[in-house]
């Protein structure tokens, strides 16, 4: 029998966000005839007999919605006989509200600096997201091909403003200018010229894939993290999505931990400034063939890291051998390097 994972999230009504889920769903065919992932609505969830036959219910998301239920699904699945895996992607913002999720069997967390310091329980675990090759891969363009200079796609947090202002005041001084282009409505009320568009996923990485540069910024917003005051360092999904959309980020340093996914210059330009990233686009864009190189093995390192599969693999990784026989997982990891290894050479042309 396959080993039959439930996958339920918060994540279902946000627009940008939901496409993780069937992300995941198609990234688990990839593991092979021993796996199967269901995505099933939470409220579906809580019903009788719906976790029937499951051998593990994986909650993705956030634990500051009271509505969601999150602290009835540990005892729900271990009534089906099931293991449970809480997966949190919003920490170390919402961390105050760990305790929502102590019943869970595994907490796994979207950030190192949060995992490292969930003292408060066992089986804790670092796990990013990721990037989807079926939604996310857009094949590699020619510099000049690419209709937009600068891109960046997400809410005005105060540290996101200084950096743009920053940087149009750098472009504004510039001969030839780079020029920024921005997406949100929110951008447009703050003043700044915006796209402003209902974007979805689909949306979103076509503008990446159009884009020379896009820029990763990381978030100051906190929503519950008055306890320990955490600083976020691992980067959120975006920056693996846009990788593979094949473009060159333009990313703003925050922690070191960055470089255990891309590697500064080659794969990614880390700066600390609007400013200095401005000069960093100018520099790159003068030599189109630097350009290309950085963009694909960044899109590269992508595919053969840092796609669904991969944290799949890992999360089962961490189940094993309690819930997961080690023959099992070895036979799905044998099925994710072949996967990974047809896209590659597809890639090498």
């Amino acid at each position: 029998m396959p080993f039959r994972i439930v996958l339920t999230s918060s994540i279902l009504s946000h627009p940008l966000n939901k496409h993780i889920l069937s992300a995941m769903a198609s990234a688990a065919r990839n593991l092979g005839p021993n796996c199967e992932l269901h995505v099933m609505p939470t409220g579906y969830v809580l019903e009788p007999g719906s976790l029937d036959g499951t051998d593990l219910l994986v909650f993705l998301g956030s634990l500051s919605d009271a509505t969601n239920a999150v602290e009835q699904m540990p005892g729900l699945a271990r009534r089906a006989g099931a293991a449970s895996v809480f997966w949190s992607t919003e920490d170390p913002y919402e961390r105050d509200f760990a305790w929502r999720a102590r019943e869970f069997d595994y907490f796994l967390s979207n950030d190192g600096t949060s995992t490292k310091l969930a003292l408060e329980r066992e089986d804790v675990h670092h796990l990013p997201l990721g990037g989807s090759y079926e939604q996310d891969f857009r094949p590699m363009k020619a510099y000049d091909a690419h209709g937009i200079d600068i891109f960046f796609c997400g809410a005005p947090y105060q540290n996101r403003q200084i950096f743009v202002e920053d940087m149009r005041a750098a472009e504004i001084e510039a001969m030839q200018p780079l020029t920024l282009h921005l997406a949100g409505a929110q951008w447009k009320t703050l003043g700044q010229e915006a796209i402003d568009l209902d974007l979805t996923h689909t949306m979103l990485q076509d503008l990446y894939a159009r884009s020379r540069f896009v820029l990763y910024l990381h978030r100051s917003l906190m929503i519950a993290n008055e306890r320990q005051k955490l600083v976020s360092t691992t980067p959120g999904p975006r920056l693996f999505e846009a990788a593979l959309a094949g473009t060159v980020q333009i990313c703003e340093f925050v922690s070191f931990e960055i470089e255990d996914y891309f590697s500064p210059e080659t794969e990614i330009r880390l700066v600390q400034s609007g400013q200095e990233g401005y000069d960093a686009a100018r520099d790159i864009a003068a030599d189109p063939e630097r350009w290309r190189a950085m963009a694909l093995a960044a899109q590269r390192r992508a595919i053969a890291e840092h796609c669904y599969e991969h944290r799949l693999l890992k999360l089962l990784e961490y189940v094993t051998p309690r819930h997961l026989s080690k023959e099992a997982h070895v036979e799905m990891q044998r099925h994710v390097e072949a996967v990974t290894n047809k896209r590659l050479a597809a890639l090498d042309g």
